[in-house]
């Protein structure tokens, strides 16, 4: 019974702790009120110029309920969809879009909406079995990334291979050739010596054939090479050029009329 009594205080003082902040709030005058507001918008928009998403998005929400301003709720709606807060985003940007007036843009923030609210409503519906089968999937093309990186040092590789076979072929004909010319002596030649003839000029025109097919080869794996290093490099300007993006300027502007 003891138990039982403690557990009921407890819980009581933890409702009464719970409501002190509403019912400090309920007890100010429209002034004070104003003057929290205000200050909690100055927290919110120094947190949000810093990247603090996650802490401005509390302190705009904080502001709001206090004063219940249209272009807080803009506010809101930003500093929750950079924090990946898709719920509250798209809430604030519902409710900007129902209380404020004299929109510009008020076109693309509905498209906006309705692609925020499809992004929700498809990240629900998702199961685990799909994750899964996304992450099997992603596997194969990452291994057909790879075949297609390594394919200028495989067709490279082969040209190497081919350029040697042409030389020692090359070199089997000149040895030949000097063999048939030890069958002519005083300009007379034997009748071995059209037989080695033939097979000089046989292995000759193999060992040239892989010596061209090699040059080709080999120019066509440098082509592939210097065509695959640009797409690094270009990704590499991107990621500079994100990276090189910091402040405000990177940000989609704040609401500033308290």
């Amino acid at each position: 019974m003891l138990t039982r009594s403690a557990l009921i205080f407890c819980l009581i003082c933890g409702v009464l702790d719970l409501a002190r902040p509403f019912a400090g709030a309920q007890g100010m005058n429209q002034q004070e009120r104003e003057d929290l507001a205000k200050e909690h918008f100055y927290i919110g928009t120094g947190l949000y110029n810093g990247h603090r998403f996650a802490e401005a998005a509390e302190h705009f929400d904080k502001s709001y309920r206090l004063s219940p301003k249209s272009s807080m709720l803009y506010n809101l709606f930003l500093a929750a969809r950079k924090a990946d807060r898709k719920q509250q985003a798209a809430a604030a940007l519902k409710r900007f879009l129902k209380e404020g007036k004299d929109i510009q843009n008020r076109q693309s923030l509905e498209t906006e909406l309705a692609d925020l609210e499809q992004e929700i409503s498809q990240s629900e519906s998702a199961h685990q079995p799909v994750l899964q089968s996304s992450s099997t999937q992603a596997e194969p093309s990452q291994f057909i990334a790879t075949e297609t990186d390594t394919t200028p040092y495989i067709i490279g590789g082969v040209s190497i291979a081919l350029l040697l076979t042409g030389a020692v072929a090359t070199g089997i004909a000149l040895s030949q050739k000097a063999d048939a010319d030890s069958y002519c002596s005083d300009g007379l030649c034997q009748s071995a010596y059209q037989g080695a003839i033939d097979r000089y000029e046989s292995n000759l025109a193999l060992g040239l054939g892989f010596l061209i097919t090699s040059v080709v080869g080999l120019g066509i794996a440098t082509l592939l090479a210097l065509s695959s290093d640009d797409e690094p490099e270009l990704s590499t300007k991107q990621n500079q050029q994100q990276a090189n993006c910091s402040g405000v300027s990177c940000l989609r502007r704040l609401h500033f009329n308290f």
